[in-house]
């Protein structure tokens, strides 16, 4: 080791970059990726021997000219024969003399770069031969310059050779032939994006640079030609007469070594001899000329089909296009948007699959002899989405022709009216509400004078009733009193009376309290003073306050009952009167329930943009058909005659909410329970239909 680091310090000291390896094989490795100068191979190296590594070297054209000495043991003739055999070019016998191994260092350096000169002379003059024969033969003139290319890179170590047709006034180039394949031509490119190019166009002089990242000519394209390993170039201009039409662009990987005025001057003569494919100047013209226009007209189609595409794909309203049989062959974004089902999943498939069998099938039967006809449909159809929801939609369907006038394809144009629908029908129920308001103040108007005149004689019959019982009790008393015999002489007449007479008063009392109750119910609905809208309400406290009240009952009536409302801001209004609207609403669910299992459901939300707060009380109930819940705010309509009901619960419900400015909905279907929806102003302002 210490023979080799003086070795290595000896090199060093007269100017050589020393690279060392104790392997054989990894030696050879370093070998085939530095390419040195000299190597000075040892004989006795583990892995691979010097003998093998030598033969390796010069068995491969690219390496065998790398002169090797090798070092072998004093008077080892054997060894020494057996280098030269391998290959090698000299030998030294250790312990080897420094003086005598540095002098052979540097002949066979010099050996080789007079060997080098010479070989480089010769590939020069043998490209320049094979440019000259391809200008005199080739019927192609970008046969010759991806020859022209080829040659450079042969002659001149470079990672790309291209040569670039461009006008010196124009922005656009082509890049007729390059290096890397014979496969690039005509391809176009911008030269506003290569500053080396747009400067040898100007000036038509040579540009030379060794060092790019040293160059600020070349700092707004660093970044690519870093990515491409590009370190050093050479742009040379491609003269016609007087004028540039174009370059020929050496890209080396190498920048610790500057191009040398021999490779200098052998692409100048390079891009001499290619301004003569390039001298067809009305064949460039015309090429250009051509792709410009190809490229317009084509530009010009794209952008209107893009534009077309783009307005059907991105149109608001549903497009679909069939084959005459019905088979959809295109869909746009927006059906997938309604629908729910993709391109791929109804391509193929006929437009019946949207059918919700709501539509009248011969609707569709004037649809298709419409436009088998060739004439234009127009209609709306109500249709199933592939999560199973419903939509409507409003259509216009075409037919497509061909030039000689056949249908070929039919195109729909469909709007999604939904909304639409839905908004003409909660208008419509708005006006019913508000004409049934209109009718329940008419009614109430009347029934308080009703009130008045059946609760006067009522309050009699209660007082007599209690009378008659109370003086009951005395003859009672007095007849108890007497002896069996005694009572057992009273006539058959008044026996009877004596065991019927409680039962009559009792019936006659409970009769009274029942028209009481009704005529309360009755009062209260008819009351047309406005709630007090003094008093700050928290509505979620009122609904728990209501549960607590009936807790006993909702017990009884189901295992899952849930209350599920945030915190809401507070409202203004009378909170007795709305804690009964929902003991009203909270009874009704639990008497709608058929067993425990059933649940029932209280939410709540605070909708910001609107300034209200929405109440859902929704239960698993019985359900209401279509006349019921016509009904079902109508004063003394009941489902419950047989447990008492009086029909005024819900109407007095109704009118309370009305008088807080809110709005009461029901929605019901039989055996699907039923959600009451009440909507009351944070403001207290009335709300409008």
């Amino acid at each position: 080791m210490i023979v080799i680091k003086t070795l290595r310090l000896a090199l060093e000291e007269e100017g050589y970059k020393v690279i060392f390896s104790e392997c054989g094989e990894k030696g050879l490795a370093k070998a085939r990726s530095e390419r040195p100068d000299l190597i000075l191979l040892d004989i006795m190296l583990p892995k691979m021997d010097g003998f093998k590594v030598c033969e390796a070297l010069k068995s491969e054209d690219e390496y065998k000219a790398i002169p090797i000495i090798m070092l072998t043991g004093l008077g080892d003739t054997e060894n020494i024969v057996k280098g030269f055999s391998a290959g090698a070019n000299d030998y030294v016998s250790k312990p080897f003399h420094l003086v005598e191994l540095l002098a052979r260092v540097k002949t066979h350096i010099r050996i080789k770069e007079t060997h080098d000169i010479l070989m480089e002379k010769e590939r020069e003059k043998s490209a320049l031969l094979d440019v000259s024969q391809s200008l005199s033969s080739a019927e192609d003139p970008c046969e010759t310059l991806f020859m022209i290319v080829s040659s450079v890179t042969g002659v001149i170590e470079s990672k790309r050779c291209s040569i670039v047709y461009a006008h010196t006034t124009g922005t656009t180039g082509w890049v007729m032939a390059s290096s890397d394949s014979k496969e690039v031509t005509q391809l176009e490119i911008n030269c506003n994006k290569y500053p080396e190019i747009q400067k040898v166009l100007e000036t038509r002089e040579p540009l030379v640079i060794n060092n790019i990242f040293q160059e600020p000519l070349m700092a707004p394209a660093l970044g690519v030609l870093k990515i491409s390993g590009v370190k050093s170039m050479m742009v040379f201009p491609i003269m016609l007469k007087d004028r540039a039409i174009g370059v020929l662009i050496l890209k080396s990987p190498k920048k610790e070594v500057m191009f040398c005025g021999r490779e200098i001057r052998f692409c100048l003569v390079t891009s001499n001899l290619a301004a003569g494919p390039l001298n067809n100047a009305y064949l460039v013209e015309k090429f250009h000329q051509e792709k410009e226009r190809e490229k317009e007209t084509r530009k010009a189609a794209e952008e209107q089909l893009r534009k077309l595409s783009l307005a059907i794909e991105q149109s608001p309203n549903i497009v679909v296009m069939t084959d005459t049989n019905g088979n959809i062959k295109y869909v746009n974004q927006k059906f997938t948007e309604i629908t729910g089902y993709t391109s791929k999943e109804i391509l193929g498939q006929n437009p019946r699959l949207l059918k919700s069998g709501k539509t009248p099938p011969k609707e569709y039967g004037r649809m298709w002899n419409t436009i088998n006809s060739g004439k234009e449909w127009r209609g709306e159809f109500y249709n199933k989405k592939k999560n199973g929801g419903f939509f409507w939609e409003s259509a216009y369907i075409a037919p497509i022709k061909n030039p000689e006038g056949k249908i070929t394809h039919f195109v729909s144009v469909k709007e999604d009216i939904t909304e639409k629908k839905l908004a003409k029908e909660r208008e419509k129920h708005q006006k019913e509400l508000l004409a049934h308001a209109n009718r329940l103040t008419s009614i109430g108007t009347l029934t308080a004078g009703i009130c008045h005149e059946i609760n006067n004689p009522n309050h009699l019959v209660m007082l007599c009733a209690s009378i008659i019982e109370n003086e009951w009790m005395q003859i009672d008393e007095f007849f108890n009193s007497r002896n069996d015999e005694e009572s057992g002489s009273l006539p058959q007449p008044v026996v009877r009376a004596l065991t019927n007479f409680p039962k009559l008063t009792r019936d006659i009392q409970t009769g009274a309290e029942r028209i009481e109750r009704i005529v309360a119910g009755m009062r209260d609905f008819s009351r047309l003073d406005p709630t007090a809208s003094g008093q700050e309400i928290q509505v979620k406290d009122l609904i728990f306050s209501a549960k607590d009240l009936l807790w006993s009952l909702i017990k009884e009536s189901t295992d899952h009952f849930k209350i599920d409302i945030p915190d809401l801001p507070a409202i203004k209004g009378d909170s007795q009167k709305l804690e009964q609207v929902f003991v009203n609403l909270i009874t009704n669910a639990c008497h709608s329930l058929t067993d425990a299992k059933k649940a029932i459901e209280i939410t709540g939300a605070h909708d910001k943009s609107r300034g209200v707060i929405i109440l859902q009380f929704r239960d698993e109930g019985k359900g209401m058909d279509s006349e019921t819940l016509r009904r079902v705010m109508e004063p003394f309509f009941t489902t419950k005659t047989d447990s008492g009901g009086t029909g005024l619960g819900v109407s007095i419900s109704f009118g309370i909410i009305k008088d807080h400015g809110g709005l009461m909905e029901y929605q019901s279907e039989p055996r699907k329970g039923t959600v009451v929806i009440i909507t009351l102003p944070v403001n207290c302002a009335k709300l409008r239909s």
